[in-house]
């Protein structure tokens, strides 16, 4: 029995992985002391409620695929690593893994054993949160930790919500097609994808994580200057990274999508869903030599701007709806390229990692960032989180020696970029 609801987002997203890769989000806490494991355990068990999901498998059918709930085992989900002999290693190892969307569970925790501290890795799939969702998850799991800590009844939130539904039924049925299949902007088919100025090589060594944090001191600065020039951290860091692009690809010319958060569309007290929420605006870019930073983050602002102000957000969050409730399953899973167009190369800011809201019984963050999925070629995305004020740029690419160079690459252009812009005097 499909107790359940299989979102439109789960079919999209089950049809890509099935083609390129799983889709996960991954987070990384180092924290200033040690986890306890049973009181963490509890805390994951209690928090099936908020998220009961994560006790489920994602089953693929004939006609349509279906949400089955499954009895999970605490070590399914938790694991210790103990004082290895390479703790980055044993991180890195820990976000690498992508759950089994159709044998559950849902989500694997890892705590990394040092003898000062304990770091904590969580990979989860995609379809039951999405980035700004899965701090949400994070920040109810510590509160239950903390309940459990102090000696309380855990305390968990109800099931939390799911979906575009709440946004989608703000507008009639006729508007829902027409934001759907609204006609694109024009430079959206004839700008050029960055990716095609690169070639990468084929999948054939270990995945890899290439992180690079750029620290307050560099970052803050060219924040305020961005604010001065109106622009937000959205806009300076897509700036940043189509600058960097250029400079270590020579594809100066491109159409780049950003990830808008589509909470802002809810309807006034609505409770945000953990997942489905997010939207892509493209932004076309044509950056000259000796253009400047600033000129490049108001080219960034003013489509920006145009874009928060309308329905483009909206456009693909409800055109999946549509197509899936119109076409036959077996029908769209065959064809579903012809609906799901992704450039190669993408940026998502998935925001402030908050350390008071993942705080474990007291335990202080003293690093965290998150990341998402393992991109095969020629799929190259960037994905940026700041935490205490510094900002941690993320890529993760799938044994592609050539790629991995050329994001470390592109991460240190990007803080280059950050260094030429200040706030005014």
């Amino acid at each position: 029995m499909n107790v359940y609801k299989v979102e439109a987002f789960d079919v999209w997203n089950f049809l890509f992985s099935l083609a390129h890769c799983p889709q996960m989000v991954r987070w990384r806490g180092d924290f200033d002391g040690f986890i306890d494991l049973d009181t963490l355990g509890q805390a994951v068990e209690a928090s099936y409620k908020a998220m009961p999901l994560i006790a489920a498998r994602f089953v693929d059918g004939l006609l349509r695929p279906a949400w089955r709930p499954r009895t999970v085992a605490l070590d399914e989900v938790l694991q210790l690593v103990e004082r290895p002999a390479e703790p980055e290693a044993a991180a890195q190892a820990a976000l690498a893994v992508d759950v089994d969307i159709a044998q559950g569970p849902q989500l694997r925790l890892t705590v990394i054993r040092q003898d000062d501290h304990d770091t904590l890795c969580a990979v989860v799939n995609h379809m039951l949160c999405d980035g700004v969702g899965f701090k949400d998850y994070l920040a109810e799991l510590s509160r239950l930790y903390s309940q459990i800590a102090a000696g309380r009844q855990p305390d968990p939130l109800p099931p939390l919500p799911r979906g575009i539904g709440p946004v989608a039924a703000r507008y009639t049925p006729s508007e829902r097609l027409h934001i759907a299949l609204g006609r694109m902007e024009q430079f959206n088919r004839q700008a050029i994808d960055a990716a095609g100025a690169v070639s990468f090589e084929r999948p054939d060594g270990p995945d890899q994580f290439i992180v690079k944090t750029v620290p307050a001191a560099v970052f803050e600065p060219a924040r305020l200057g961005a604010k001065a020039l109106g622009g937000t951290v959205n806009d300076l860091l897509m700036a940043a990274f189509a600058r960097a692009w250029c400079a270590e690809t020579g594809a100066c010319r491109m159409a780049l999508p950003s990830t808008v958060d589509l909470r802002a569309f809810l309807p006034p007290g609505q409770r945000p869903a953990l997942a489905h929420l997010a939207g892509n605006c493209m932004v076309a870019l044509e950056i000259p030599p000796g253009q400047p930073l600033a000129d490049t983050l108001q080219q960034v602002s003013s489509q920006m701007a145009v874009h928060k102000q309308g329905i483009a957000p909206l456009r693909t969050a409800l055109k999946w709806p549509i197509a899936t409730t119109t076409c036959p399953y077996p029908l769209l899973k065959r064809n579903y390229g012809s609906f799901l167009n992704l450039p190669g190369v993408s940026f998502s800011n998935i925001g402030v990692i908050d350390p008071e809201k993942i705080a474990f019984a007291g335990l202080a963050l003293t690093a965290s960032h998150l990341c998402t999925a393992v991109k095969p070629p020629p799929y190259f995305q960037l994905v940026a989180t700041s935490f205490q004020g510094s900002l941690t740029l993320s890529a993760n690419l799938r044994g592609d020696g050539q790629a991995a160079v050329l994001a470390l690459r592109v991460f240190q252009a990007m803080a280059d970029e950050f260094a030429t812009l200040k706030p005014p005097s």
